[in-house]
Formats: C-alpha cells, structure tokens, sequence
C-alpha cells in the first residue's frame, strides 16, 4: 500500500481528505502539528508521500509558513512532499514566499485547497510517478591498465551535480539506475572492481538500491573488445567449446556483488525488474551466445579468403517471449521497457568499408523484426546503449506498430564530436496521465577542460524534453 502522511492542524479538513485518500487506496497516517509530524518522519521507511498543510500554526497570519520547514526535512528523507495552501495557485504561493524572504524547498509541489480534492489527487498521482537514470558505455580500465579514476573526469564530476538538479524537478526520488553495457573496456576482474566502486557510490548519491541498478554486458564486457577476440569467441561458441564462457565470468561475479547472484545463464539470458504494477524493466543478455541461443545481438566482421563474413547474433525470441509470459502471470500491465547493449547493426560499418548495402539491409531488416517481437510482446520503450555507433531501432514497414527508443551512450568521453558527447537520459514516468518524459543531457565541453558543462542534448529540441503519451508507450 502506498502511505501519505497527511499534515494539517484543522481536524475537520484533516479527517475528510482522510476518508477521500482511503477512498482511493491509499493509507493515511494523520499528524495534528509539526511535532506530531517529527516523529512520524524519524521511521520515513513507513511513508511514500508527505502532504503537508503550509500554516500549520495559524491560518489567518501571513507570516505562518510553518509548513515550509516540515517539508524540507520530509525531502531530506528522500520522501516526496506536496504543500496544500489556501492560495489560490502555485504561482501565488511562490509570490507570497518571496515576498516575506522565504525560500521554497525544491522538488516540492503545490497545490490549492480552493481547487478541491481532485487537484489533490492529482497532484498525488504526479508525485507517485518514476524516474529513472539510463547511462552507458563508461568504458573504465583499470588502474593498472594505465586509467584514470572515472571520478577524476570532470564530465562525471559535473554529471552528479546535473543529475540531481534535473532529477530534482519530479517531486520524487530516483528510482532505478540503468546502465545499458560496455561497464568495462577490456574485462579485467580490475576493471569491474572500478566500477563496482563507482556505481555503488554512484547509487549511495541518488540514493538507489543495489538490486535497482539494472545491469546488461556490452561486447567490452566479455572479450578483449577487438574484431579477432569477438571471432574467436563465437567460433568456440559455434564449435561447442564451452571454455570460452570463462570469459564471462568476471562480469558475472560482478553482478552477483550487486543481486546476490549471477544476472545471467545459460538458461535465462534476461532479468526482471518491476516497479509495483506501473513499470516493469527486462534487461537481455546483449552478448552471451551459444549459437542460435543469442540473445540480443553481438555482431563483428572478418576477412576470410579474399571475402568478408558477418558474425552475428539476434534476439533470441523464445526469450523474450518468455520474459513477457513471466510478467503476464505476475499480472503486471503497466509499461514495459527492454534494455540491452546494442542492436544488430552499426551504422559506422558501410564508412569503414566493413558492411555494403546488401548486408546493411538486411541487418536492418532484423532490427526490424527484433522492433516488432519487442512490441508484439507488449514492450513499449527500448534503452540500448552503444548510441555513438549504432541507429535507433527502427521499422523496415512506414506505419508499422513498434516500442519507442532511445540510446544512451559514449558517456566516458568528452570529446568534440556531437556524435561522441557524454551523454545521459532521465525518464520520468507521470502515471496520472500516463505520459512518459525523456529528458536528454550531454555533456558540453569547451576550450579550457575546466569549464564544461551539462545541457539538452542537441539532438533533440530546444529544451532536451520529449513526451510521449500513454496510447504510444502502450
């Protein structure tokens, strides 16, 4: 059950936006005044929302806003905090604020008792909503390998900072951590050591647990990251010698840190994570392969006798049927999004002469199939990662019913080349009106390294925003 400790000092108001709250299905826990408040706040793990009256002293004086200081320390509990005030709009709230020298909490929203219980609700409904961070492609080498500590980049030092502004402005906190592949860059047990750390902080900041940080391997992730170590990886696959899966292991035993227990098999080469019945993330294996067991692809390219041959694998569809069977019989119906490192084909290929248009088409056209399966299955949103190289899932058919995605990706570098920027996105689920936020940010740098900063994204509008509506994410 969702719990709304509800803060107001008039019993009458009180106990009739009670009854209206369990009417809907929430649980109420009810606080006459600010100290009553305190110590229903020192046990927060009890409580998702606090909904707090701003004069709880006296509601004819001006100068109450008593309520003001209850709501920061509900934000500094990591509680969501919605202000109910006579004025009669959020602008005026924030006027009446200034105008005595009193500064707002932030990520706290209000809401007039004059626009009755349904502005309430939904307000209520707003702050109940998801937000979710999507990275990639960090590529960290360790130590020892000659790297430098990913905290020492001042792109990720600025990154931190960004993220917990933008994040900050959807009322509640930070519910999941998606990191879409290439964690490492050669797949050293030092490597994922590093990043162990780091994303582990990383969580510690935003305050996300362990077993909300969704993890799938890249191809820098199980092989040496070259062409030959990728060929002579799936050749010991397509021959049967099973030897080769000791390359996976690191990655492996770093998942286990993180859920107690491998994120993959043989068996089952995807994962869930639910959200109560709202949302639902599956993340693929985008690289283990034992022939035509593959998971989400991994591809390469080589020369053999004067010819190119192309490697491949695809989406294994008996997995991702039985990845949305399993949601099925949780009975989860919310939105359900697919993760995974890269699809089949990079566009940088036909430029380095690797892949013609025969070949380049005919990837396409799995790209197509994999986008279909995925929304056929009831997926309605792709994150991959490996953005710098690759092309958004697309279809070969105008029209045709498929998720919506969006790749995160090049994130260790800060280089100059827009198609290279660090880049980030933060996914707001709003449940209400069901309408799904993608805030894009990348990193800027400029002539003196120390002087970068994070903005929109320049590839998409002016404000790095896209809504989708809940018909298109299904």
């Amino acid at each position: 059950m969702f719990w709304i400790l509800l803060v107001d000092n008039v019993e009458d108001y009180r106990r009739s936006l009670r009854r209206l709250l369990e009417a809907e299905g929430f649980g109420v826990l009810e606080a006459a005044s600010i100290t009553e408040a305190d110590e229903k706040l020192k046990l927060p793990d009890n409580i998702d929302l606090a909904l707090v009256d701003l004069r709880m002293t006296d509601e004819q004086d001006d100068y109450d806003f008593s309520g003001i200081e209850l709501a920061k320390k509900s934000r500094e509990k990591g509680i969501p905090c919605i202000i109910i005030t006579a004025y009669p709009s959020p602008e005026s709230t924030y006027e009446a604020l200034r105008s005595r020298g009193v500064s707002p909490p932030p990520a706290v929203n209000f809401v007039s008792k004059t626009k009755g219980p349904t502005a309430i609700l939904i307000a209520i409904q707003e702050a109940r909503g998801l937000t979710l961070l999507h990275i990639s492609d960090l590529h960290l080498k360790a130590l020892a390998e000659g790297g430098v500590p990913f905290d020492q980049n001042q792109a990720y030092r600025l990154f931190l900072k960004d993220v917990k502004k933008q994040s900050g402005l959807a009322f509640h906190p930070l519910q999941a951590i998606i990191v879409a592949g290439d964690i490492s860059f050669q797949c050293g047990k030092n490597s994922f050591d590093q990043a162990y750390h780091l994303l582990t902080d990383l969580a510690n900041d935003l305050k996300v647990p362990l077993e909300r940080v969704v993890l799938v391997p890249g191809n820098h992730d199980v092989n040496r990251s070259t062409a030959r170590a990728t060929v002579n990886s799936l050749d010991a696959m397509q021959s049967g010698n099973t030897a080769w899966f000791s390359k996976f292991d690191n990655y492996l035993e770093f998942t286990h840190r993180f859920y107690g227990e491998p994120a993959f098999s043989l068996d089952k080469l995807y994962r869930l994570f639910t959200f109560d019945d709202r949302l639902a993330i599956v993340a693929f294996n985008s690289c283990l392969v034992e022939g035509d067991a593959a998971s989400v692809c991994q591809a390469c390219v080589r020369r053999k006798k004067g010819r190119k041959e192309h490697y491949h694998g695809w989406i294994n569809s008996e997995q991702v049927i039985q990845s949305s069977e399993e949601l099925n019989r949780q009975g989860q119906k919310g939105l359900r999004i697919a993760v995974f490192h890269h699809h089949v084909v990079s566009e940088d290929w036909r430029s380095r002469g690797q892949c013609d248009g025969e070949h380049l088409a005919n990837y396409h056209r799995k790209d197509s199939r994999l986008s279909h399966l995925l929304y056929e299955q009831g997926f309605g949103l792709v994150l991959h990662g490996h953005r710098h190289k690759g092309v958004l899932l697309r279809s070969s058919t105008p029209g045709a019913s498929q998720p919506y995605s969006f790749g995160s990706g090049a994130f260790w570098t800060a280089g100059d080349d827009p198609d290279e920027r660090a880049n980030y996105l933060l996914l707001q689920l709003i449940p209400y009106n069901d309408e799904l936020r993608v805030i894009m940010r990348e990193y800027h740098p400029t002539t003196d390294e120390r002087s970068g900063y994070w903005g929109v994204d320049d590839s998409v509008r002016s404000d790095g925003i896209i809504s989708l509506a809940g018909k298109d994410v299904r």
